[in-house]
């Protein structure tokens, strides 16, 4: 009676014990999904893991980062929305199997999915505010130079302050 196994006699009754790739009363019915060892069509991939539900209902269950009936394909994690990037100055990056956030300019990554202003006024030399002319006014994103009176913020540059010789002014 046991077709793809051996039958094990237990007095008036039997039981098949079947082979690795069968299952059923009779060892008739045989196994087409992920528990199947010796076809690699029906196996999870190395993203997956088989999971046997009390119905003995055998599916691939996937790493995050992968999707698919195999668990093969990387998820797009930008596309899908399934990230946590900063939606106000960041922006999500998929790489294979994850994502990392980026943050615009004037920005970093903080606690891998936020996006901080970066306060460019504590860079040395950023302004001109190291010679008394003038300072730094931080902004979001961003810096602006400021001089104080009687000096004139440099147009090219941006960023150095220069005297005003008020006594070539015209009155």
């Amino acid at each position: 009676p046991c077709k793809n196994g051996y039958c094990d006699l237990d007095g008036d009754s039997y039981k098949c014990i079947c082979d690795d790739d069968y299952q059923g009363k009779n060892c008739d019915i045989e196994i087409l999904d992920c528990r199947r060892v010796d076809l690699d069509e029906y196996q999870c991939g190395p993203h997956g893991n088989c999971v046997v539900t009390d119905e003995d209902i055998a599916t691939c269950e996937c790493d995050t980062g992968f999707v698919g009936d195999k668990c093969d394909i990387d998820e797009d994690e930008c596309d899908t929305g399934n990230h946590k990037c900063d939606s106000l100055h960041g922006r999500c990056n998929n790489v294979y199997g994850d994502y990392e956030c980026k943050c615009d300019a004037g920005f970093m990554v903080t606690k891998k999915y936020d996006c901080e202003d970066i306060n460019e006024c504590d860079i040395e030399g950023i302004c001109t505010r190291d010679t008394g002319k003038g300072g730094c006014v931080n902004t979001i994103g961003s810096y602006k130079c400021m001089c104080y009176d009687g000096y004139k913020l440099d147009i090219m540059t941006q960023k150095q302050c220069y005297d005003i010789d008020e006594c070539a002014k015209e009155s």
